[in-house]
């Protein structure tokens, strides 16, 4: 169980004026105070003729096709589980 001397940035919602949440603790505070060492920046090529929507660099359009595959799959997984549960006919 979380208590506030573990949790420095969370305060008690009886301490909230006119909150009438369920959730014994509210987070206050930023996700994170510190930065990536290496961020990922997606960016466009410069102008060219082709379509501003196909205008993206290698690692940005990788970046894209591997999180649809990622989607992809769960979507799968989720299939065959559901297709799994079901009684067979």
């Amino acid at each position: 169980m979380l208590s506030l001397v573990d949790q420095p940035n969370l305060t008690p919602v009886a301490e909230l004026e006119f909150c009438f949440s369920v959730t014994p603790l509210v987070h206050t505070h930023g996700m994170s105070t510190t930065e990536p060492e290496h961020p990922l920046q997606l960016m466009l090529l410069p102008t060219s003729d082709l379509p501003e929507c196909l205008r993206i660099d290698d690692v940005t359009r990788i970046t894209g096709l591997r999180h649809i595959s990622e989607l992809r799959a769960e979507l799968e997984h989720r299939r065959i589980a559901r297709n799994a549960a079901q009684p067979a006919a």
